[in-house]
């Protein structure tokens, strides 16, 4: 018995650990809120609150993409989030406990910059240094470069920010960057998003700081179509977390001992169907007994039958109405009803229109035409 017991532990995957994790993540079409899940050792991971919503949506139009959840030194947790497909906001959100939450606050951080046209996967780390938290996101800025870039700004309260600039700029367009602390360095890890020839692959950047500056010292981590890493250590190595958003659309992963050599470990991972871009956090055991036997957050009680609209579609990352029953405004297939609004290559109308309050309570039948932008 005693030799049985050995070999299983040497079939565990080498990132046990006795540390709880969470991982925050969306599901398309992202009107739906931040979900939970929960894991003991970084591999096997199981939804919270039966798969539904932990932190749902409370702003008409708003989004809840890419979530990036944080401790801070004062022991608050901190979310941030990508507001919208278009536009100069973040979301922001903190809370004492993972159970009850602040309001949700939209932050305009590019509002001042001319040109900016989107403020894209937001997160936040701690500076101790300057006793602020440095917010980093990418955002393509008309006129100042080609495609997005990595911005960041500094901010000790999230109500006043230091003017936006550029954090992170290797000469071509870069996405979803995220910094990992370890080893005496400060690794970036971060999406190349040139499209000819294609890259849109993880890639890793080093630096001696928290701010850099930063050299990139690896070529391609991961399959072309991959995005939104997050990057943890686990035990004794290191895991690369990402959205694999092309067939076979889903999470991956890849791990590490030294953060130079990297090898998939996607085929020993359970992670919940249908998780898009989101963050990793290592919590205690009665934390994660907190969100085991919680049903989510109190806007999270409120009932929820959302379908799951976005099972097996293949077109990105349309508008739908989210009532059982209701179909797809526009699923980038079936356009029956639905016409080019002038000639422009993204903008569609239909009558009847929608009129939008809460995702739980749309209305419908508008006297005029309503617009949804194709993506």
């Amino acid at each position: 018995m005693r030799l049985i017991a050995v070999l299983a532990l040497a079939l565990l995957p080498a990132a046990w650990a006795a540390d709880p994790m969470l991982f925050a993540y969306f599901k398309e079409p992202a009107n739906m809120g931040v979900f939970f899940a929960t894991s003991n050792d970084g591999y096997h991971w199981t939804p919270a609150n039966r798969s539904k919503p932990w932190f749902p949506i409370e702003h008409a139009g708003e989004l809840m993409r890419d979530p990036f959840l944080t401790r801070g030194p004062d022991h608050e947790f901190h979310l941030v989030w990508t507001w919208g497909w278009r536009g100069q906001s973040i979301g922001y959100a903190h809370s004492p406990d993972l159970i009850h939450w602040s309001e949700q606050r939209e932050i305009p951080l590019m509002a001042g910059t001319p040109g900016s046209a989107n403020t894209w996967a937001p997160e936040i780390y701690w500076d101790a240094a300057k006793a602020k938290w440095l917010v980093v996101w990418s955002s393509v800025v008309a006129g100042r470069h080609e495609g997005n870039r990595i911005y960041s700004s500094l901010t000790a309260d999230f109500k006043t920010f230091t003017q936006p600039a550029i954090f992170f700029d290797p000469g071509f367009v870069v996405i979803d960057a995220t910094i990992l602390q370890t080893r005496g360095k400060f690794y970036l890890v971060f999406k190349d998003e040139r499209p000819e020839p294609l890259h849109k692959f993880i890639q890793i950047a080093e630096g001696p700081s928290l701010e850099g500056p930063w050299k990139i010292v690896t070529g391609a981590l991961t399959e072309s179509w991959s995005e939104g890493p997050s990057a943890i250590q686990v035990g004794d190595e290191y895991l690369i977390y990402y959205d694999h958003y092309r067939d076979p659309k889903r999470y991956e992963a890849i791990h590490s001992a030294d953060l130079l050599h990297w090898s998939p470990v996607t085929e020993k991972m359970q992670l919940p169907e249908n998780s898009k871009h989101g963050s990793f956090l290592k919590i205690s055991e009665e934390e994660k007994r907190r969100i085991d036997s919680t049903p989510g957050s109190p806007w999270a009680s409120v009932s929820q039958s959302l379908p799951d609209l976005y099972h097996d579609e293949k077109s990105g990352d349309p508008p739908y109405l989210t009532e059982p029953g209701w179909r797809a405004l526009l699923n980038g297939r079936d356009l029956s009803g639905w016409h080019a609004d002038g000639g422009a290559a993204s903008e569609w109308f239909t009558t009847p229109g929608v009129t939008w309050r809460r995702i739980f309570s749309p209305s419908t039948s508008m006297p005029r035409p309503a617009r949804a932008t194709a993506s």
